[in-house]
């Protein structure tokens, strides 16, 4: 890790962070241009992209991350629903927007943790166990959708996806890449991997590649784009290389 990264993310404030945050995410601008917002990578490797710090671990880019958040501040925005028109609002707190996707995706300090709430307050890491205060996430994504709806020309379109019977936190849940879910799959498919398919990254990405049809699509295209990258560059900032590693390290 260059001593630079490290330094920019330790520096960072609340308001870098949050100007980072929404130009990756929600601008045409960035990255994903004018594609449809359908899932935020919340990978540790995503938000080191997001905010210019590439190659900085995992722990340390989470730490930051939730060094942004106090008990009181999440309880505040995240505790009661908004009315639809309250876009601004959610927007200006889009940061909390991320961390109710982190919750529900990441395996780094909370992959022992199933329930939501339980995960939220393992996170917050100050001792007072599970954050039940959550009523509030689904209408702070929904007025954002709104919000974004309403801006011509600068902002990716939300997608929305359908809540299920998650009717607090569901929009977080489903819009969290890479889901529990998304993990678990990809999991499967490394740990049924042959042996030799780990003596290097080309032999990996074969294996891998041969198997992507069992993959999520978000999954399955960014194993093409990781693809790529190797016939061209190095892939080890790849956020999906990233995650691989994670779990072989688990498995």
């Amino acid at each position: 890790m260059q001593e630079t990264e490290a330094s920019r993310l330790h520096n960072l404030k609340v308001n870098d962070w949050l100007e980072c945050l929404q130009n990756y995410y929600l601008k045409i601008d960035g990255p994903y241009g004018n594609t449809k917002l359908t899932s935020l990578d919340v990978t540790p490797a995503g938000l080191a992209e997001a905010v210019g710090t590439e190659g900085c671990a995992d722990e340390v880019v989470l730490k930051a991350f939730m060094s942004l958040f106090k008990r009181n501040s999440v309880q505040k925005v995240f505790g009661a629903k908004i009315h639809e028109n309250s876009g601004s609002y959610a927007y200006n707190n889009f940061h909390f927007l991320v961390l109710s996707c982190v919750v529900a995706a990441t395996t780094t300090n909370a992959g022992d943790y199933k329930q939501y709430r339980e995960r939220l307050g393992v996170l917050l890491n100050d001792g007072k166990g599970a954050e039940h205060k959550v009523e509030g996430i689904n209408s702070l994504w929904k007025a954002l959708a709104v919000w974004l709806k309403k801006q011509k020309g600068e902002y990716r379109e939300l997608v929305l996806p359908d809540p299920g019977a998650w009717t607090l936190i569901g929009y977080a849940v489903k819009l969290a890449y890479p889901s529990r879910k998304d993990r678990a799959d990809l999991k499967k498919i490394l740990r049924e991997l042959p042996d030799n398919a780990l003596n290097n990254q080309k032999t990996l990405l074969n294996n891998l590649r041969r198997c992507s049809y069992h993959l999520p699509e978000r999954m399955h295209d960014d194993l093409v784009d990781l693809i790529h990258c190797y016939n061209n560059q190095s892939i080890e900032t790849h956020h999906f290389w990233r995650l691989i590693e994670t779990i072989l390290i688990e498995i």
